[in-house]
């Protein structure tokens, strides 16, 4: 039998809480009352697929929690079962791999995320481990940080100078009182982060699961940072500098809208983490006790392609296919795009990665077998 410490923590890395956003005051705010017309002649085209089912073990995938491009447009892929990290080239050939299970330097027990750095290396967050594990342009193994509480920075980006942007839960006392909640910070050389961007947290008497909020994150040149919280009804992105000065929010009206039949059906399970004490039965009470929310969030996550655009994907649209809010690097409005994309990438287990003018589309637990679409944008003049 786990002891209560162990089950806390595990219900703390497990529930999510869909909360409206409380940013700190910026110097400036962009308000919309959403989007008039849909714009024309902005696509995704499909262009490739990288993953099999059955054949050369080099692409079958046990399963892709994260990815990213190398700055020469090589893919970079993420395998959580497999405890490892491949490297395809731009027209999705095997070049190699590295990582394997184990706890030794350059290993890994559950890697999370993972980002190539503004200065050519990788870093990947394992969940297990509780660190972040960092191999230079080579792929050689070269350092690593521990010493998190919790848990390891759970989704990461690429912040400046070689330093990491990430998703933390996380907790702290203050005046007798114990606070459990998360932030988005910035990590270099410590556990302790440099910066926080955006933090929420709430009292808990240690007794019982607890609730966690969520934000997405998207870094830019020279060090900038988007946040925006996890929410059904707001539709708020914040800007940060490199220095963790806000520059601007994007703030618009959103009614909460439900999910359509369609993008239900596509509906099921994401990949569980593993945290100290989990076993199978804990895997078998969570699914037993999930159900599907009807109602999307505001904004499912934010991205930045190689023209410094701001990606918005909303709970927009009677569609079932993903919606794109998109701005400019000051957070004009410029684009709204409705995509034709399946109805299963509206759901939270898709995700999205882009590169230059590349984006990888994947599912973290697939029905059928794991695989990265990879899709172009493609941009026509009026």
């Amino acid at each position: 039998m786990k002891s209560p410490s162990i089950l806390f923590l595990l219900f703390i890395t497990l529930i999510i809480l869909i909360s409206g956003c409380q940013g700190s005051e910026s110097e400036s705010i962009r308000t919309n009352e959403g989007p008039e017309s849909i714009i024309a002649g902005l696509t995704l085209t499909r262009v490739d697929s990288i993953g099999i089912e059955l054949g050369d073990s080099n692409y079958v995938f046990g399963s892709i929690l994260d990815a990213d491009f190398l700055p020469d447009g090589r893919i970079v892929l993420l395998d959580v079962l497999k405890d490892k990290v491949s490297i395809f080239s731009p027209n999705g050939d095997f070049l190699t791999s590295f990582g394997r299970e184990g706890s030794g330097p350059g290993e890994f027990m559950e890697p999370a995320s993972i980002t190539v750095l503004s200065d050519g290396g990788i870093c990947v967050a394992d969940f297990m481990r509780q660190k972040l594990i960092y191999f230079d342009a080579d792929f050689c193994y070269e350092r690593e940080i521990s010493g998190f509480l919790i848990q390891s920075p759970s989704s990461i980006e690429s912040g400046s100078d070689g330093s990491v942007v990430g998703f933390q839960t996380h907790y702290f006392t203050e005046d007798d009182n114990f606070m459990i909640g998360s932030r988005l910070a910035k990590w270099t050389d410590s556990s302790t982060p440099e910066l926080e961007y955006a933090s929420r947290y709430n009292p808990h008497n240690g007794r019982g699961p607890v609730t966690i909020p969520y934000f997405f994150c998207a870094t830019g040149s020279h060090g900038s940072v988007y946040c925006a919280e996890s929410s059904e009804d707001q539709y708020t992105i914040m800007k940060f500098n490199a220095e963790g000065d806000s520059l601007f929010t994007i703030q618009e009206s959103y009614t909460p809208m439900y999910r359509t039949e369609e993008e239900i059906a596509c509906a099921h399970f994401g990949y569980i983490l593993d945290t100290p004490g989990f076993d199978s039965d804990d895997r078998r009470a969570i699914r037993a006790g999930w159900e599907i929310n009807p109602i999307r969030n505001a904004i499912r996550s934010i991205h930045i392609d190689g023209d410094e655009r701001l990606w918005v994907a909303t709970g927009r649209g009677e569609s079932p296919s993903p919606q794109f809010e998109i701005y400019d690097s000051s957070g004009n409005h410029i684009y709204s795009y409705s995509t034709n994309l399946p109805a299963e990438m509206r759901w939270g287990y898709w995700k999205l990665v882009f590169g230059n003018d590349r984006i990888l589309a994947f599912d973290n637990n697939p029905v059928d077998f794991s695989r990265v679409f990879v899709y172009e944008i493609d941009e026509q003049c009026n």
